[in-house]
């Protein structure tokens, strides 16, 4: 019976020898543990081997990337992401991709032809695009910057005052409505899919996700993915890079921490 490919520090993972009628336990010492190899896992199981820890990540699917997902045409080759599809275009970004020799482009030019089209996920009929919020999104993008800069402890983390202003404890929608930003609405779908109905979040966690280097990417049009569309190529090679180190469709049991 297999409970777990291996133990991580303190935690426990057995292996049943059928023929011995015993259990043989591998220990496996690492300086970090990481859970998750998603999006933030695998960049941090990266770093800290560049700055020479030794680290252990875990994944429960069959491999990293989380919300990454990209669909490689068997006849043609050509890659499509349907997952995540652009990045920030900071020097975080740039210098990790660069470490993988993945060439970066713009995520949208004045060649890409989009063809939009609405639909209501609870009935599956398509929603005329006269319907979806609109307006001045650029003026919208500036108005809510203004907002952000009113919070400089969230672009970093939720390092949050002893009173949270109201403002950030009301919903999306009423953040939205009370500063006239319907121009943002669908525009932060876009952005923060992926949460279930954005309007019906609180407004603190809509703007950690919409920060200030999302809204300039926006504003720039600097937002940056994969030449080739080819997202998932990040993190495949991210899993050679990591190697043992990184163990796949795997689950973690339980955790005992000091």
């Amino acid at each position: 019976i297999l409970v777990l490919p291996r133990i991580i520090g303190a935690t426990a993972g057995v292996h049943r020898n059928a023929s011995l009628g015993i259990d043989l336990v591998e220990v496996v010492e690492t300086d970090v543990c990481i859970i998750g190899g998603g999006s933030s896992g695998t960049y941090s199981a990266i770093r800290l081997k560049e700055m020479g820890k030794t680290v252990t990540l875990i994944e429960r699917q069959s491999r990293l990337g989380g919300h990454v997902n990209t669909y490689v045409d068997p006849a043609t080759g050509m890659s499509f992401d349907y997952g995540v599809q652009s990045f920030d275009n900071t020097s975080v970004v740039t210098n990790y991709f660069a470490h993988f020799g993945i060439p970066l482009g713009l995520a949208y030019t004045s060649t890409n032809t989009i063809n939009d089209k609405y639909a209501n996920f609870n009935t599956g009929e398509y929603v005329p695009a006269s319907s979806v919020p609109s307006g001045n999104l650029i003026a919208a993008l500036l108005a809510y910057r203004d907002q952000l800069a009113k919070y400089p402890y969230l672009s970093n983390g939720f390092d949050l005052p002893p009173q949270i202003p109201e403002d950030l404890l009301i919903t999306w929608g009423d953040f939205i409505k009370k500063y006239q930003l319907d121009a943002l609405a669908f525009e932060s779908f876009l952005f923060n899919e992926g949460v279930g109905n954005v309007l019906a979040q609180p407004t603190l966690y809509m703007m950690q996700y919409l920060d200030e280097y999302v809204v300039q990417s926006i504003l720039s049009g600097g937002l940056l993915t994969t030449a080739d569309h080819n997202n998932q190529e990040l993190y495949n090679k991210a899993l050679a890079e990591l190697g043992s180190s990184a163990i796949i469709s795997s689950n973690v049991t339980s955790i005992n921490r000091g």
